[in-house]
């Protein structure tokens, strides 16, 4: 039998493993999406200089989902990406951002979520294109960003999530 302070730490031990598993999220990572995030200034300066060495989306290989596989796309959202984002209309946002209608959306411009700086100096929107550079590397996409995930790094898998996606446009 375990006592309380036996407990309190498997449940801590439990829920980091978890997260790193999944691959979505880290442990300073912000528990609460709508608390105002307060980051030092030093922070804020240091992302300015890197947002300008980002590759634009174009300079990546095109990506095609129109023969991609929205049905695998849903099983890898769901082992990779639900801990973290809710696809379900209406549902908001969780740890990240809903995801629900991504497709076409000004990126960093869901209402009920607080983005990283480095994520909200980003112009544009959520296409096909500018998905897969993000998805396959989020930290070279917008270094600094809070998205603790890793990234997917297979074409046909991150093609294939993409399509998922846009079933909600």
């Amino acid at each position: 039998m375990l006592n309380t302070a036996s407990k309190t730490t498997f449940l801590a031990a439990l829920v980091l493993t978890v997260g790193t598993l999944t691959g979505c999220g880290s442990a300073d990572q912000p528990a609460a999406n709508n608390a105002e995030v307060v980051e030092p200034e030093a922070t804020v300066a240091a992302e300015a200089p890197a947002q300008a060495a980002i590759a634009a989306p174009a300079e990546a290989a095109p990506i095609d989902i129109a023969t991609a596989d929205a049905a695998a796309g849903k099983v890898t959202f769901d082992a990779k990406c639900s801990v973290c984002h809710s696809m379900v209309a209406g549902e908001g946002s969780m740890i990240g951002p809903h995801l629900d209608g991504v497709m076409d959306r000004k990126i960093a411009s869901t209402s009920d979520f607080t983005y990283s700086p480095a994520l909200s100096a980003h112009d544009g929107i959520w296409d096909a294109q500018t998905l897969s550079v993000f998805l396959k590397a989020p930290q070279k996409f917008a270094p600094g960003t809070r998205m603790g995930f890793a990234g997917i790094r297979d074409e046909a898998e991150r093609a294939n999530v993409i399509a998922y996606l846009a079933t909600t446009k």
